[in-house]
């Protein structure tokens, strides 16, 4: 029988401040930590860290009980439930200390239709398997002026949109492994909307063109781009479009005084 979908809420209480041993475990973090057990102390602390993957948490429910347990929580990893944008919103305006959130693998593919509000100190946002749109992206990306790691892997990204539009001036590492990217214009087009990124992942996709025909000045912020676990694809490639590809890498390497270029090719 599948298990209906419950609160945030109802998680957090039924694993931190559940005095039955078996929902205690290493994920409890509080702050000012002295004395009793650790779900007693949770009823008057604060949690800075909340872990509720898998829960089938669709919603955030009444607060009222633990808004104050709520108010310290710096990390918050909610990945495959079943949240969606309403949701997020809640999450937003009850954790205002939050630096770190995963939602990963949460049905977040559909547009923004409610108003986010800020996350002043948000620093890592992961949204790993989600399929969000890039209009979706820049939505929430306005939000987090302080964000300097966002995590993209394993999603579908829709590169149709012509807008070149600045999404986050704040991101210094972008993820994107595993995107089912084959162009590397559209590499290119996207982290010319990340102006300060430093550092790219794209690990394992599928890229089949390496031509670089833009300005070297679009990428002067890049310092180290990751293209492992590409072999498969570089496989498929004719001895002189290999030629081509390493001459780019090279390029590449030599252009930006101290750029780290990897990729892993067996052939």
């Amino acid at each position: 029988m599948e298990e209906e979908p419950c609160s945030l809420v109802y998680r957090l209480e039924q694993k931190y401040l559940n005095d039955d041993d078996a929902y205690m475990d290493q994920d409890i973090v509080l702050t000012n930590f002295t004395g009793s057990s650790p779900c007693k102390m949770a009823s008057k602390r604060a949690l800075e860290l909340v872990v509720l993957n898998n829960a089938n948490i669709s919603h955030l429910g009444d607060v009222s009980q633990v808004s104050g347990l709520m108010q310290h929580v710096a990390e918050a990893d909610l990945a495959w439930n079943s949240i969606r944008w309403e949701c997020v919103k809640s999450v937003l305006k009850h954790l205002p200390q939050l630096r770190t959130l995963n939602l990963s693998y949460n049905p977040l593919d559909g547009e923004i239709a409610v108003d986010l509000p800020s996350a002043p100190l948000l620093h890592t946002l992961i949204l790993n398997g989600t399929n969000l749109s890039l209009t979706s992206l820049s939505s929430i990306l306005k939000n987090t002026p302080c964000l300097q790691e966002l995590h993209l892997s394993d999603n579908k990204l829709d590169f149709s949109d012509d807008d070149e539009s600045v999404m986050n001036e704040s991101v210094k590492t972008i993820h994107m492994n595993r995107c089912r990217i084959e162009d590397w214009a559209q590499v290119v087009r996207l982290m010319r909307r990340f102006p300060n990124r430093k550092t790219v992942f794209l690990c394992e996709n599928p890229i089949k063109s390496i031509v670089h025909q833009t300005p070297v000045e679009d990428l002067s912020t890049l310092q180290s781009l990751n293209l492992g676990k590409v072999e498969l694809i570089f496989q498929e490639f004719s001895q002189k479009k290999l030629i081509q590809i390493y001459n780019i890498i090279d390029f590449l390497d030599r252009s930006f005084n101290d750029t780290t270029l990897e990729a892993q090719v067996n052939h």
